[in-house]
């Protein structure tokens, strides 16, 4: 009784310290993309663009978390990473992120307190957002 006990609890410890895992950093510029974001306007790629309220907040956290947020309550979240690719914006190898559970990625741009993301596909959406 007492060996399934710590074999539980070693399972549940293994559980938890693997969620708490932070995110590989590569490099500087994948560095600036972690912290909390307000969407500013928003495309679909065919060339219209849409202003948002403010209320929409997407959130990068060094645990390798991509939360969004409406009016401050959570509506989605997903894992990412960065992944080496060439962009089909820039023709190079960058870092992209790549997140768990979408089958597009996106490349991204700092400039500033503002971030660019664009859906690493042909007519693809981007976002520009200021940072909180």
């Amino acid at each position: 009784m007492k060996s399934i006990k710590i074999i539980l609890l070693t399972i549940i410890f293994l559980i938890v310290w693997a969620s708490c895992k932070k995110v590989k950093l590569p490099g500087s510029k994948t560095s600036g993309l972690i912290g909390k974001w307000t969407l500013v306007s928003e495309t679909n790629g065919w060339g219209n663009t849409t202003k948002s309220n403010g209320k929409t907040t997407i959130e990068f956290t060094k645990y390798g978390k991509c939360n969004v947020y409406q009016n401050s309550i959570l509506k989605s979240r997903t894992k990412f990473s960065f992944v080496e690719q060439r962009s089909i914006y820039s023709g190079k190898t960058e870092y992209i992120i790549d997140y768990s559970n979408m089958k597009t990625s996106e490349s991204f741009e700092i400039n500033g307190n503002i971030l660019f993301l664009n859906a690493e596909a042909y007519d693809g959406g981007g976002k520009e957002l200021r940072r909180k």
